[in-house]
């Protein structure tokens, strides 16, 4: 009977260990949400200089910057992360729009369902759209610095549910002056 009793015994104590190790071993894979948000919150931060008109955009290091070979406009970067994106571009102010009359055209032109103005500057946000065409569960982010016949445009373009993930980004690009120092 000892024997009977201390086989079962370590039969239990083998199953139990197996049944602990298992349940620690099956930890549920965080989301790329998370996984985005924590890489923003500890990643370096680089800057991008556009030699051609001299403006300044910082983005994480870990975002894959597209090559300027692979962008038809003069003064655009694009910087990727799996479906987010951070761009800036020039725009020509052909028209000598004023910051409100700008803001009310490229309101309309993207479909912004908000805007917001300052000084010398403004914000659109809202859903997506590419070609008039409303992209499901994206939104953007982008905001306008007029200078001369210029307009300065970083954007930041995201699936709905990485919108708490890439936060820090949107205050990186409030916080955006174009250049580090005034002209």
């Amino acid at each position: 009977m000892g024997i009977k009793r201390f086989t079962w015994l370590a039969l239990l104590i083998i199953i139990v260990s197996a049944i602990t190790v298992l349940s620690k071993g099956h930890k549920e894979r965080p989301s790329f949400q998370e996984k985005l948000a924590e890489a923003i919150k500890y990643c370096r931060i680089e800057t991008y200089h556009d030699s051609y008109y001299d403006y300044e955009v910082k983005y994480p290091a870990f975002f894959e910057q597209v090559p300027d070979s692979l962008i038809d406009e003069e003064g655009a970067s694009l910087f990727r992360c799996g479906n987010v994106e951070l761009s800036a571009q020039v725009i020509p102010n052909s028209d000598s729009l004023n910051m409100q009359e700008g803001m009310q055209h490229f309101a309309a032109l993207h479909h912004a369902s908000c805007q917001r103005q300052a000084a010398h500057s403004f914000i659109l946000y809202g859903p997506l759209y590419i070609n008039n065409s409303r992209m499901p569960n994206y939104r953007f982010y982008s905001k306008y610095v007029r200078h001369r016949k210029l307009w300065f445009v970083q954007t930041l373009t995201y699936p709905d549910s990485c919108a708490k993930a890439v936060a820090p980004l949107i205050r990186q690009i409030d916080d955006w002056a174009v250049w580090e120092k005034p002209i």
